[in-house]
C-alpha cells in the first residue's frame, strides 16, 4: 500500500494555515477514495504535556522511547532507530473530524526529539546536501530553525522504514520548507521506494521581501510581473538570497517530483525563484477548509451576537461589524485594516453611523481560559491589553500600538 508522509510542524497543534489545510485535506472525500496509508511527521518540540498529551487531545501514543508503555509491535524497530540516531521518538495516531461531513479519520503520528542527535550523523547528511544539492549548512549554524529541520530529516526517514512505509511506495510530501530536508533525504537515501512533493503554502524568500519593504505586495507584485517578462528573476532584482536558510531549502525544492502551489501567485513566485524552476512540475492545488453553508437568517443572527457584544464592552451598538480571522504576522496585513478604517472613518461619521472591528489573532496558542476572565476581570480585555503573558506577545504588541493610536 502506498503511504503518504507529511512532514510538517503541525502534526499535532493546529498553529496556522498548514494545520487548516492538513484537517481539510486529510478529511475530504478524494483523500479518502484512495487506499493510501497516511503518516505526519514533525519534530517533538518538548517532552511535556505527559504521555496523554503528547499527541493532542484527539491522540493516542502507541510508542514513546520517553515514557514507560507496554511493548507495541513497532517497538523494536523504533527503539533500533532512537539507538542509532540518539533522538527520542513518540508514535500513535491522532483523530481529525470533519464537523460538516462527518467523516473521521486516524493517520499515524511520528514525533521526533532531534535535542540530542548524534551529530557524527547530522554533519555526514549536511555533507550530502552539499554535494547533491549545493546547500552550504555552515552559513545557516546560527539558526536553530534550520538545525532543528535538518536533523529532522535522516532520522525522519529512518523512522518511516523502520514502520515498513518504504516496503512500497512512500510519498514524502514537505509543506513548506520545514519539511524539505526530509524530502532532501528521501532523494539521496538508496531506496527507490521515495517519491518527494514539496508543498508550497508560500514562497518563503518572496515573502520576506514583501514583509520587509515599505511598498509591501503592492510594490512586489508589480515587479514580479515586469521582470518575468524580461527573463530576469528574484535575485537579478533583489539581490543574492542564499544567505536566507529558508530560501535555500525552498530553492532546492525544484529537485523534488513534484510542487503543488496553493494558489496561482505562489506558481508565480516559484518561477521567479531562477531558471532552475522553468522545467520543474508545478501543480497549483488552491487550498481548501470545510465549510458549513449558513442561511441569511443564521449570518444576521450572529452579526446581531457581534453587536451585542459590542455592545456590553463598549456601551455603544455599531452599526457595521467588519472581522478579520489570521495569525499576527505582518504579511496577513492587519496594518492594511487600519489603513482601509481611517479611510471610511469620515463616511460614518458624515452619515452619523459607527462601527468595530474585532481581530481575533495572535502568534502563540491560545490563552487558557482561567487567563482570559481574569484579563476580563482586571483590565478589562479584550478593550485593553497588556504586554506580556498572557496577555500580548511581541509581535501582538506591535499590532495593538497601532490600535490604540487609530481608536
Amino acid at each position: 500500500m502506498r503511504t503518504l508522509a507529511h512532514v510538517t510542524h503541525e502534526a499535532v497543534h493546529k498553529v496556522g494555515g498548514i494545520g487548516a489545510v492538513l484537517e481539510g485535506l486529510l478529511t475530504s472525500k478524494a483523500y479518502q477514495t484512495s487506499e493510501q496509508r497516511t503518516i505526519l511527521i514533525g519534530p517533538l518540540f518538548a517532552a511535556e504535556d505527559g504521555v496523554r498529551g503528547r499527541l493532542g487531545p484527539t491522540g493516542e501514543v502507541l510508542y514513546s522511547s520517553i515514557d514507560h508503555l507496554p511493548p507495541h509491535p513497532v517497538s523494536n524497530a523504533l527503539d533500533q532507530v532512537r539507538r542509532d540516531f540518539h533522538v527520542q521518538i513518540v508514535y500513535g495516531h491522532r483523530t481529525f473530524t470533519n464537523p460538516h461531513t462527518g467523516i473521521i479519520v486516524s493517520p499515524e503520528i511520528l514525533l521526533i526529539d532531534v535535542a540530542r542527535m548524534d551529530l557524527g550523523r547530522v554533519n555526514y547528511f549536511k555533507s550530502r546536501l552539499w554535494e547533491n544539492f549545493g546547500i552550504d549548512s555552515r552559513r545557516y549554524e546560527s539558526s536553530w530553525e534550520y538545525d532543528l529541520y535538518v536533523k529532522l530529516g535522516p532520522a525522519a526517514i529512518a523512522a518511516l522504514q523502520a514502520l515498513g512505509a518504504a516496503d512500497d511506495e512512500c510519498v514524502i510530501i514537505a509543506h513548506e520548507f520545514m519539511g524539505m530536508p526530509t524530502a532532501l533525504a528521501a532523494i539521496v537515501d538508496p531506496s527507490p521506494a521515495f517519491r518527494t512533493v514539496f508543498y508550497a503554502h508560500e514562497v518563503s524568500s518572496m515573502r520576506r521581501i514583501v514583509e520587509d519593504h515599505p511598498g509591501h505586495d503592492v510594490m512586489f507584485y508589480n515587479v514580479l510581473s515586469q521582470a518575468m517578462e524580461n527573463n530576469r528573476y528574484v535575485t537579478d532584482v533583489f539581490g543574492p538570497q542564499d544567505g536566507y536558510y529558508r530560501h535555500a531549502l525552498v530553492d532546492a525544492s525544484r529537485h523534488c517530483d513534484q510542487i503543488f502551489a496553493v494558489g496561482d501567485a505562489v506558481a508565480k513566485e516559484l518561477r521567479f525563484m531562477g531558471p532552475g524552476f522553468a522545467d520543474a512540475d508545478i501543480s497549483v492545488c488552491y487550498n481548501g477548509i470545510p465549510a458549513q453553508e449558513i442561511t441569511l437568517a443564521e449570518k444576521r443572527a450572529s452579526r446581531e451576537k457581534l453587536q451585542d457584544y459590542a455592545q456590553t464592552l463598549l456601551g455603544d451598538r455599531p452599526d457595521y461589524i467588519f472581522t478579520h480571522v489570521t495569525r499576527t504576522a505582518p504579511s496577513k496585513g492587519l496594518w492594511r485594516d487600519i489603513r482601509v478604517l481611517a479611510q471610511l472613518e469620515p463616511f460614518f461619521r458624515a452619515a452619523g453611523k459607527s462601527a468595530v472591528l474585532f481581530v481575533l489573532s495572535t502568534e502563540v496558542p491560545g490563552r487558557r481560559p482561567a487567563d482570559v476572565r481574569h484579563m476580563e476581570r482586571w483590565w478589562h480585555w479584550p478593550v485593553a491589553h497588556r504586554e506580556g503573558d498572557p496577555d500580548l506577545s511581541h509581535g501582538e504588541a506591535i499590532f495593538y500600538a497601532g490600535v490604540q493610536e487609530f481608536n
